[in-house]
């Protein structure tokens, strides 16, 4: 026996599902596959759309910084190790925000 309709269990479940493309797009260096597919194919509302421009804007800032970052010295392995922690800080942050608003 099929259950009825329900459109609040509709809406709840729509939102869930950009919950987690939201999340997928944040995980760390690889997060940039779905983001660019949710960019590409011009899916999802803004506020995905959005989420998925920061992923690949994180992802190409700390490419770009890691590239300009070359030698042997110990400054420039400290700095590349900043900025990798930096990287995937600000990715799960960005998370974590998604989930405080959700538990709103």
């Amino acid at each position: 026996m099929a259950l009825p309709y329900d459109p609040d269990r509709a809406i709840a479940a729509a939102r869930t599902d950009r919950l987690w493309q939201a999340y997928f797009c944040l995980v760390p260096v690889f997060g940039v596959v779905p983001a660019a597919l949710i960019l590409v194919g011009n899916r999802g509302d803004r506020q995905l759309q959005n989420t998925a421009r920061l992923a690949i804007g994180l992802l190409a800032v700390w490419l770009v910084g890691t590239a300009l970052l070359t030698g042997d010295s110990t400054a420039i392995a400290l700095g590349k190790g900043t900025l990798g922690s930096a990287y995937f800080a600000l990715c799960l942050g960005a998370m974590a925000r998604l989930y405080a608003r959700r538990r709103r």
